[in-house]
């Protein structure tokens, strides 16, 4: 099909509501038909296929030949564009929030085109849901599909998917790690939050957090949403084993009827982690946490670590990496024990002799006193200034 008649077709099928952004479309289109792209090798995202007819509207024409041509990623954005100011169609205005969104995560989305689709996507939303009422089996397949899932986040692509708690491909992280929220955000949140006030309702145990009292409620907490050491020490947690519900109960009261004391909690995440035969661990090549198989451990490239993983350092002392102080010391006892953790024992001046030293330490000190720890030859490293070389790492025996 030639881009006349597709034009036609366009214009005899969808509602125009700009002829100046059509008309733009046809003639960008146009310009990336005439210079006939291909896709370079390694272009890793760079170019990108386009459908001049979206494949949303017209599917017939999905796989077609004419009907796809290759254009740089940012050509591919301002097309979707032209297309959701060009022509009313509620599928354009989804594909083009979609990039929008991609785009907004990777830093480079355009506050002007923001606007453009931001109002009118939020519209059709609305329209589309308001009065929806959702049916039993609905929720239940939603919950069957997330439940012992968690959102995580592509490095490169800034990709969005679920996976099972701990079981996500490499180069997936969880969706928050490394975000921080700027200080519109911040400014928005203190906005929103300012001068609300708990209030309760006695007779429908509604507890809500509202910028005026509400009708039938009252200000404050109820006993039972309560959290001081106080009243919590005279509840008692019970649960029913046939509907999963947990609840906390006054000691000196009868159960409620089908519940047993204890609380029968049953969190995938916590499931998952608490699991002896995994172990959760700083990977050295990755710099991140992640979950092994215990049975691997000890291991060159994974240390259990209590610290943040800014805070994670190494000890590089006679060509060999130490994974922990601990092992240091014990495989150079010359070496004395300053008790610093962190990049400072590198400053630290070794100390004189004193009399309670081994008789290897002491020599150590007498021959190297008031020289720093990196003068003779210890080097502590930030786990981001490392770069992983497993044959170097002295792995402690089991």
């Amino acid at each position: 099909m030639k881009l006349s008649e597709i034009k036609t077709l366009l214009e005899q099928t969808l509602h125009i509501r700009s002829q100046l952004h059509f008309d733009r479309y046809i003639k960008f289109v146009e310009s990336f038909v005439e210079l006939n792209l291909s896709k370079p090798n390694g272009s890793c995202g760079g170019f990108e296929t386009h459908h001049i007819l979206p494949k949303k509207i017209f599917p017939e024409f999905t796989t077609s030949r004419w009907n796809k041509i290759i254009m740089p990623s940012k050509a591919h954005y301002l097309a979707h564009y032209l297309l959701f100011k060009a022509i009313a169609h509620p599928s354009l205005v989804y594909s083009f929030n979609q990039m929008r969104r991609v785009s907004k995560k990777a830093g480079k989305v355009n506050c002007r085109l923001y606007a453009a689709v931001r109002q009118e996507f939020a519209e059709l939303i609305r329209q589309t849901n308001t009065g929806k009422v959702r049916s039993e089996k609905f929720r239940n397949d939603v919950s069957a599909r997330t439940i012992g899932k968690n959102n995580y986040r592509n490095d490169k692509t800034q990709e969005v998917k679920k996976f099972p708690v701990g079981q996500q491909p490499e180069g997936w992280v969880p969706f928050q790690k490394g975000r921080k929220r700027t200080d519109e955000s911040k400014d928005k949140i203190t906005e929103i939050m300012t001068g609300r006030i708990w209030q309760y309702n006695e007779l429908t145990q509604e507890v809500r957090f509202e910028k005026s009292l509400l009708p039938g409620f009252v200000q404050g907490y109820p006993d039972w949403y309560d959290t001081s050491k106080d009243y919590l020490k005279s509840l008692s947690w019970a649960y029913n084993s046939d509907t999963g519900e947990v609840v906390r109960v006054k000691k000196e009261t009868v159960l409620p009827d089908g519940f047993i004391l204890g609380r029968n909690y049953n969190n995938v995440g916590f499931t998952a982690i608490n699991n002896a035969q995994v172990a959760r661990v700083v990977d050295l090549q990755e710099k991140e946490f992640c979950m092994v198989p215990s049975n691997i451990l000890p291991h060159p490239r994974y240390i259990k670590s209590g610290s943040s993983i800014d805070n994670v350092c190494l000890f590089v002392y006679n060509n060999i990496v130490y994974t922990s102080y601990k092992d240091l010391i014990e495989m150079n006892p010359e070496l004395p024990d300053l008790g610093v953790r962190n990049t400072d024992l590198s400053s630290r001046l070794v100390p004189k002799p004193h009399f309670n030293m081994t008789d290897l330490r002491k020599e150590f000190c007498t021959k190297n006193q008031g020289l720093t720890m990196n003068t003779i030859g210890l080097t502590v490293l930030q786990l981001s200034q490392f770069k992983y070389q497993e044959d170097v790492i002295y792995v402690r025996r089991k």
